[in-house]
């Protein structure tokens, strides 16, 4: 009777463990299963005719291997390859061709994407 209640009491406690933890963190993914890194150190900057935009890769800390821009509709508009490019890069994105809209910038890396959204008027 004793081993009965001991396992009462141990299951009992076990399932109100389950019952009250904290379910695990959830990361945003892309398509290919990598995760949405901090996208806080990914800046654009526009050029004065308002097509042109600039990503300074000095202040993005890790290495980068493609660079993806997608219109609001997330269709793919051009893909780069970044991974031969020094890390001092200043790298110009020439938007004339694709017009006004809102687009998202996905810079990949090797262990991660930074994404950035922006519009061009």
């Amino acid at each position: 009777m004793n081993l009965r209640n001991s396992l009462f009491v141990f299951f009992f406690l076990f399932s109100t463990g389950i019952l009250f933890a904290q379910p695990p963190a959830q990361e945003e993914l892309t398509e290919k299963g990598s995760p949405v890194l901090n996208s806080s150190s990914l800046t654009l900057f526009a050029g004065e005719n308002g097509t042109t935009y600039y990503i300074d890769f000095e202040t993005i800390n890790t290495n980068l291997k493609e660079l993806v821009l997608m219109n609001e509709f997330g269709e793919v508009l051009k893909r780069e390859d970044l991974s031969k490019l020094p890390v001092n890069t200043i790298f110009e994105l020439d938007l004339s061709t694709f017009g006004t809209g809102f687009y998202e910038v996905e810079l990949r890396t090797f262990s991660g994407v930074l994404r950035k959204g922006f519009e061009v008027r």
